[in-house]
């Protein structure tokens, strides 16, 4: 549902802030990247297309992999 979605996504984002690991560089990278996935995950339910990604759009997964 999408209050359970959001409060998830408040949780998670409050976790996995960079600004939470500012004093560690590379778990502050890990935090950006997770929070980079959290955002797109996040606005990929809001849209209704939680099956997969939306027509034209890629994950942030593949984009850093590439």
């Amino acid at each position: 549902s999408a209050p359970e979605a959001k409060r998830q996504y408040r949780k998670l984002s409050m976790q996995h802030h960079p600004d939470r690991h500012a004093n560690n560089a590379q778990r502050q990278q890990a935090a950006n990247d997770c929070m980079t996935w959290l955002n797109w995950s996040y606005q990929t339910v809001l849209r209704g297309r939680a099956a997969g990604a939306p027509p034209g759009e890629t994950p942030p997964d593949a984009l850093m992999a590439g």
